[in-house]
């Protein structure tokens, strides 16, 4: 049986192939007592109709054994800073987690973007460019939760430009890698760890961030910590969720946090094994 708790999922509402119901069905089905709706924000985008998200999962709490909450995936914009402060501070949200998917007008997950962006840098760049991004998100304290912190490592493996793009070693990114989660620390912001690496699609053979990553922000105290398959599927709602757990555990973790109306609380993990 797959852990009882899933903090990253999406939705039609987002880029997602299911309806709300479905999902809750589904989570039920698998298992799962609890879950949270995190589908995108995104600023260069049309706003979603959160007003009707949320009314959709009041609806669905009366309909399902499931605890149900309403969650967002927001992607960073620094010059934007005050629209994303109107968007968290305007809506109900359970648990803001940001997200660093764009660089500027960058989309870091956009193999054409990245194709033409590698034209003229090499991935050592890239890689910074991505963590401090990343850093300046996490500063602007805007968010309770961080996703998946390392997900520039999407491309491992695959073929960028007519070659493969090379694995970096933690160690040629760890001193900012310290700096992230020095940030998470004086911010008091977690993060989730995400288990769409361990699909074969994506060849990282851990969870997101990395295991070395993980490691650290235990070393470093950082104990808000969510556990999230970000599920755009069915077939996702409950992915790999057991996987995650097991490496929580080795690294230390003996708790995951949970959130209501962005309060943070925590339970064992023994409870939801």
């Amino acid at each position: 049986m797959p852990p009882k708790i899933n903090y990253h999922i999406h939705t039609r509402y987002s880029d997602g192939r299911n309806y709300m119901a479905e999902i809750c069905k589904e989570a039920v089905k698998s298992g799962l007592e609890e879950i949270a709706f995190t589908d995108h924000f995104i600023l260069c985008k049309l706003e979603p109709p959160f007003e009707h998200q949320f009314d959709m999962i009041q609806i669905l709490k009366r309909k399902f054994p499931l605890k149900i909450k309403f969650g967002v995936e927001m992607d960073y914009f620094e010059s934007r800073e005050n629209e994303l402060k109107r968007i968290i501070a305007n809506n109900p949200f359970d648990l803001v987690m940001g997200s660093a998917h764009y660089l500027n007008d960058l989309n870091i997950l956009n193999r054409g973007e990245i194709d033409n962006y590698l034209n003229c840098h090499n991935i050592e760049e890239l890689y910074f460019n991505y963590f401090e991004h990343l850093h300046r998100a996490i500063e602007s304290g805007l968010f309770d939760i961080m996703a998946h912190m390392d997900v520039i490592r999407w491309w491992h493996g695959k073929m960028i430009n007519n070659k493969i793009f090379e694995k970096l070693s933690f160690d040629s990114y760890r001193e900012q890698a310290e700096k992230i989660v020095k940030a998470l620390k004086d911010t008091n912001i977690g993060f989730e760890y995400n288990t769409f690496g361990y699909s074969p699609k994506f060849n990282l053979n851990d969870g997101c961030p990395s295991i070395e990553l993980l490691q650290m922000c235990k070393d470093f105290g950082i104990e808000k910590i969510t556990l999230g398959s970000d599920a755009h599927s069915l077939d996702g709602v409950a992915r790999d969720l057991d996987k995650g757990l097991e490496q929580l555990k080795e690294v230390g973790y003996e708790k995951i946090c949970i959130f209501e109306k962005r309060k943070a609380s925590f339970v064992d993990i023994k409870e939801i094994e």
